[in-house]
């Protein structure tokens, strides 16, 4: 029970209209002994709406809890103000980055190092794609 922020994360198929388990999840979180922050992913994220309503369609989450700092990160619209066209599967490079941290190591071969810089590989984030989130979450 000793971390700062909680996080949750879900696929493209959890079905639609979550906010009950969004919600259970998020006053579980807050009732630990030191209640970290509750923070959901999206890989989604068109823009800031279409980010929130997959975890909120209704709004009242964010009205509830948003002053305990419940929030949602968005991969697609927080790299697309970097840059970032949009997703293509096996695109590389966010706008900002063509490879991880791992990546730019001397050596890398330059086929893994392309490889490392894909942002999304289908549906799911790409090596880049997760490095992006892990370091927007710890930052």
């Amino acid at each position: 029970d000793d971390i700062d922020v909680a996080h949750y994360s879900w696929t493209y198929f959890e079905p639609a209209n979550q906010q009950e388990f969004h919600e259970m999840w998020i006053r579980w979180v807050l009732m630990m002994d030191r209640a970290p922050v509750p923070q959901l992913f999206n890989t989604g994220g068109e823009d800031d709406e279409i980010c929130k309503s997959a975890v909120d369609s209704t709004g009242r989450l964010f009205d509830m809890y948003g002053k305990y700092g419940m929030n949602v990160v968005c991969l697609q619209n927080g790299i697309k103000k970097a840059g970032y066209p949009g997703k293509q599967w096996g695109a590389i490079g966010d706008g900002t980055h063509s490879t991880t941290r791992y990546g730019e190591a001397s050596n890398v071969t330059e086929a893994r190092r392309k490889s490392l810089g894909v942002v999304f590989r289908n549906w799911h984030p790409g090596p880049l794609g997760f490095q992006v989130v892990s370091d927007a979450f710890s930052y």
